[in-house]
């Protein structure tokens, strides 16, 4: 029983010390569920067109991928990460 308190006090050390580390693993867990999890095909119908048994996993990443790019132009258009107009009384 000491030996239990032992590692789950090893674990908690480590997961304070290490935050990211230890999100960076729950991370790639969580992928492998979901790649596991998403490998039977499926068919695809969009208007009169038909692609038939694609793996659902490139569906996913498809459409990560596809909104992805739609992020990345829509934010170049329209500037929002541009910094704001520096006015000549403004100190830094």
């Amino acid at each position: 029983m000491a030996n239990d308190r032992s590692f789950f006090r090893q674990l908690l050390d480590w997961l304070q010390r290490k935050p990211g580390r230890a999100l960076f693993w729950l991370g790639i867990l969580l992928l492998a569920v979901i790649v596991l999890q998403n490998l039977e095909p499926t068919s695809l119908k969009i208007l009169f067109w038909q692609v038939a048994q694609v793996p659902k996993l490139v569906l996913l990443l498809g459409a990560m991928v596809l909104g992805a790019l739609i992020w990345e132009v829509l934010r170049r258009r329209t500037g929002r990460n541009a910094p704001p107009p520096r006015r000549p009384h403004d100190r830094y």
